[in-house]
């Protein structure tokens, strides 16, 4: 596995918006002109593609907002289809700094539930004394409540603020 290294243009803009635009519903995802401005200008997100060590395919990526705090957020993480139950995406969020913080769907599906079982195996735990909403990307999109999980010693409160201000722009 090779995560590519933080540039200002993705090596494979399309094949990220494709996965992007599959793997998170409309409400969980901000409009891809806004992916792009970010990857391309905001110092503190990066967007790491990774590609097979041996055929060179894309197999997915993962964004990750490195905040002051000295905690990672990751926004959003997604495999290919042909790469999962590999153990590809153990490596690439094993790959991510810890502390770290991510956002993940209430267990109300198998799907949902797999995910965050998925994220306990890697090192996090739900942040069970809070309830978190995830803001809306754009004022036609609701807000969406989610779980906050996190990997390494951080006060989750702080961290759902630095989120709210910073990622989504609310104060």
């Amino acid at each position: 596995m090779i995560m590519s290294e933080r540039t200002a243009a993705m090596k494979y803009p399309e094949k990220v918006k494709s996965l992007y635009e599959s793997a998170f519903p409309p409400e969980e995802r901000r409009p891809w002109p806004e992916f792009v401005r970010l990857a391309e200008t905001e110092e503190m997100f990066e967007v790491r593609e990774v590609e097979d060590p041996v055929s060179g395919d894309f197999v997915g990526f993962v964004t990750v907002w490195n905040m002051p705090e000295g905690f990672a957020y990751v926004e959003h993480f997604a495999v290919m289809l042909d790469f999962r139950g590999y153990g590809t995406g153990g490596r690439i969020i094993d790959s991510v700094q810890s502390p770290t913080v991510l956002e993940v769907e209430l267990p109300d599906s198998d799907d949902a539930c797999r995910r965050i079982e998925f994220y306990r195996r890697h090192g996090f735990e739900v942040a069970e004394e809070m309830e978190y909403v995830q803001p809306s990307y754009a004022p036609e999109l609701p807000e969406v409540r989610m779980l906050l999980m996190c990997r390494g010693c951080v006060d989750v409160n702080k961290a759902a603020r630095r989120l709210h201000e910073t990622v989504y722009g609310v104060r």
